[in-house]
């Protein structure tokens, strides 16, 4: 079956896409994702798996706690603050992947940079062998 919400909201996505711009849109998710990373970069438990340099990044980044698996990161975050997570294991990149939206306000990235600080005080969880 067809996704009726889909085809009847994809116009007005379109016209929204319009009306910002994609260079206003690509400034401000660029903007977004910098103003969490920049905050949680200056702690040493946390390792950027992004690069800020403008050609290689934009609205997507990943990063990880020293000490800790990918995915009881993404739990304990969720669990603190509901927030949701992409965990990424993949090569030699183990991380949790945040995407930020147009509509992403600063108070939601203060709360996730807080909770990310706040993970990194803590003792990770023990694995079972």
């Amino acid at each position: 079956t067809r996704s009726f919400a889909s085809e009847m909201a994809i116009s007005n996505a379109i016209d929204f896409h319009n009306v910002i711009g994609a260079k206003r849109k690509e400034e401000r998710l660029r903007y977004l994702k910098n103003y969490w990373t920049e905050k949680i970069a200056k702690n040493p438990k946390i390792k950027l798996n992004t690069s800020l340099l403008s050609a290689y990044s934009c609205a997507v980044a990943n990063f990880s706690i020293e000490g800790w698996k990918t995915e009881d990161v993404g739990t304990k975050i969720s669990e603190k603050k509901k927030f949701v997570f992409s965990p990424i294991g993949f090569e030699d990149v183990h991380g949790i992947r945040i995407s930020v939206n147009v509509y992403t306000s600063l108070p939601e990235l203060d709360m996730l940079v807080k909770a990310i600080e706040e993970t990194c005080t803590m003792t990770p969880p023990a694995r079972k062998q």
